[in-house]
């Protein structure tokens, strides 16, 4: 007769057999460093993964961000790119992440998006037709591509800038704002500061702000003129059927057209209201201060515009 194993009995085969595996003692912070020193990458990654999996007290003896960082060199270095960027990405997201880490794990993971296996090669120009292809494994020689990158992409963002003085459409200021938002981290790790991005988020947020004032100087007037035809007064006369004349007086008010003129003011406003949050969310504190004062121009046409209309229906 088969005999059947008692509880006891599964524990004490479980404790003789691969149950070890399963309490194995997760690694201290110095040995996840020795073990990606040692290129030991499958255990940097289950141990790291083991670790960010931690909650409340048991996280305490553990760098979260440098966690995610050594998980994203072991996904780098085993040539997962895609999941390397998610982990840099992760790493810049945490708490604990100091300026220096996020704005290098920021620079990292755009510097992985324009790189291939090889590593990340500038794209060729008139005055450097060949240019050399950096090795973004190597830490170190990853700052100098991120350096490379930087002037590369920095050097594109000036003449797009320069094209979009006169604009107000809100997709191609939002697309300018968002792509310089994107090369901040990377002036950081180079420059240690944004003196570059700065002056071009100035000079997008001036223009902005200028146009702003010229859109809003332009529809001002129109409404006043708007105002001061509403306010017209017309006379009527008409004789009873006793033979009486009479005569009366109304104002003017707005024509159907007009009040249509002053609703799409009124819409264009809510437009380039919200096209001046999301820039002033995408840039830096330079870029804000420029595009500030568009915030009070845009509210007051939408003020007046408001007044008219409703004015003018009062009054009628």
């Amino acid at each position: 007769m088969q005999r059947i194993a008692t509880p006891i009995a599964i524990f004490a085969l479980l404790i003789g057999g691969n149950f070890a595996l399963a309490v194995e003692p997760l690694p201290s912070m110095d040995e996840l460093q020795k073990q990606l020193d040692a290129k030991d990458y499958p255990a940097v990654l289950s141990g790291a993964n083991r670790i960010l999996l931690l909650r409340g007290p048991a996280t305490a003896s553990y760098h979260r961000t440098a966690v995610w960082m050594m998980k994203a060199e072991a996904l780098l270095h085993s040539n997962q790119f895609g999941a390397a960027g998610q982990a840099f990405a992760s790493a810049a997201e945490e708490k604990d992440a100091t300026d220096e880490e996020r704005n290098l794990c920021l620079a990292t993971g755009t510097l992985l998006k324009h790189s291939e296996r090889k590593g990340y090669t500038p794209k060729a120009t008139r005055d450097n037709p060949s240019p050399q292809t950096y090795d973004i494994l190597d830490p170190q020689k990853r700052k100098d591509a991120i350096g490379a990158l930087f002037a590369v992409e920095l050097s594109d963002a000036a003449p797009k800038i320069d094209k979009l003085k006169d604009s107000t459409a809100p997709n191609p200021l939002i697309s300018a704002a968002r792509a310089l938002a994107e090369l901040r981290p990377m002036e950081k790790v180079v420059d240690k500061n944004t003196d570059k991005l700065d002056t071009l988020e100035k000079t997008l947020g001036d223009n902005f702000a200028k146009k702003m004032a010229d859109w809003q100087s332009t529809n001002s007037k129109r409404l006043d003129e708007l105002a001061t035809l509403a306010q017209q007064t017309t006379v009527s006369r008409y004789t009873d059927n006793k033979g009486i004349m009479h005569t009366s007086t109304s104002l003017r008010g707005l024509q159907p057209q007009e009040q249509s003129e002053i609703r799409d003011m009124e819409k264009q406003a809510q437009t380039y209201a919200q096209t001046e949050q999301q820039l002033a969310a995408a840039m830096g504190e330079v870029g804000r201060a420029a595009i500030d004062p568009s915030q009070k121009t845009i509210q007051s046409l939408y003020d007046q515009a408001q007044t008219t209309r409703r004015n003018a229906m009062i009054q009628r």
